[in-house]
């Protein structure tokens, strides 16, 4: 459900970026990483690595334009969706979801766990299939190109 995940509040840096090839469908609000200097979805957990931002522009499959990223910062807060109904309260860590049901498009999602990239903004409920979310400092831009 990458079309519900929004910008809320904040004035991230944005990048317009090259996707990888004319196939690859993305989507407003999809998580997005580099790899050999192109986007690709970010849609699975070890993806955290290369792991650059959210989709601001889409770019359909058929599409060759550059896509515009929102920079993860730090500080700018997203509603992201979750990959199941869970409860957490702000400051806990969330990585990307490895549980991916839309195989079409490869959306990408948040589940609790390991190699996070985003942090709980305001506590959700055991019914909560989205949360508040600031994303951490890409490591694709302090320690390079992980793929």
């Amino acid at each position: 459900m990458a079309d519900v995940n929004r910008l809320v509040r904040g004035v991230p840096p944005v990048w317009n970026l090259p996707k990888q090839t004319t196939t690859l469908a993305i989507e407003v609000g999809d998580m997005v990483k580099l790899s050999s200097g192109v986007l690709e979805l970010a849609d699975t957990l070890t993806d955290n690595l290369a792991f650059v931002g959210i989709a601001s522009t889409a770019s359909p499959a058929n599409d060759s334009r550059n896509v515009t990223v929102y920079q993860a910062d730090g500080t700018s807060v997203f509603r992201m969706v979750l990959d199941t109904a869970t409860s957490a309260v702000p400051g806990a860590k969330f990585s990307i979801s490895n549980d991916n049901s839309d195989a079409k498009t490869l959306r990408a999602s948040l589940a609790a766990g390991t190699d996070a990239v985003a942090v709980l903004e305001k506590t959700i409920g055991t019914s909560d299939t989205t949360g508040l979310f600031k994303f951490l400092l890409p490591q694709a831009l302090t320690i390079g190109d992980a793929s």
